[in-house]
């Protein structure tokens, strides 16, 4: 019990924030390689920097449309909405649930980002582009979401994650003198 209890106080020191553009509405899914580009002034408007903590995924399993896997890889890149994906900062083998969060706990791969990355799902582990991650209906201001070979999703996937601003405050000392 006592292992409850520091998890949850360690937990409950964080200050990370939840990013994410979709409404939160479901209107419709998509099929194949599915990615959301964060750019991090869009949450802190004075950040260079943040670590990421945890990364939040939606799917849909519609019965017409059966998966042949669940399977996934969950990627995070570097890179912004003109250079896509630069650098690749973390990769594991995920499993999707049907309309349930899939909730993936980044903090102690220490993910540092500056102010554009990628959430990505690779269906590499599929035959048919599965599993189908969830959209939103409404049409995105700006596009943040994108599907296989580039082209701009209507809606906004329901990818999330949680971070951290770093500030010079914020940053250990140990980790001050690996940048000088």
């Amino acid at each position: 019990m006592k292992y409850l209890f520091v998890a949850l106080c360690l937990f409950s020191m964080t200050n990370a924030v939840e990013l994410f553009y979709d409404d939160g509405t479901f209107g419709g899914m998509s099929i194949g390689l599915s990615g959301v580009w964060f750019h991090t002034e869009d949450f802190f408007p004075s950040a260079s920097t943040v670590q990421l903590t945890g990364v939040e995924m939606w799917f849909y399993h519609h019965s017409s449309y059966p998966w042949d896997t669940s399977e996934f890889y969950l990627e995070i890149w570097s890179g912004d909405d003109e250079i896509f994906l630069e650098d690749l900062l973390y990769q594991s083998v995920e499993t999707a649930v049907h309309y349930s969060p899939i909730l993936v706990d980044v903090s102690q791969e220490n993910i540092t980002v500056s102010s554009d990355f990628w959430i990505l799902e690779n269906t590499e582990l599929s035959a048919g582009g599965w599993p189908s991650a969830i959209l939103d209906g409404s049409p995105p201001i700006i596009p943040h979401s994108y599907g296989s070979e580039g082209w701009i999703i209507t809606g906004d996937l329901f990818f999330r994650c949680f971070a951290d601003e770093l500030s010079i405050e914020s940053i250990s000392w140990g980790a001050l003198k690996t940048v000088f």
